[in-house]
């Protein structure tokens, strides 16, 4: 999963831990947590403040 700066399109983070692609991905309401579900069928919730699930 890649965060990227919407203005200037400068790659800020890159969240590594799916074996498989990624097909969705949500924000937490209070935005310090990322949750992706991948195609190798498990789930990451990622710290978007460690870059650690």
């Amino acid at each position: 999963v890649q965060i990227w700066n919407a203005t200037n399109g400068q790659l800020l983070y890159t969240y590594t831990g799916h074996s498989q692609g990624v097909y969705a991905v949500a924000w937490s309401p209070d935005g310090t947590r990322i949750a992706s579900a991948g195609y190798d069928e498990t789930v990451q919730v990622w710290s978007v403040y460690s870059e650690q699930s």
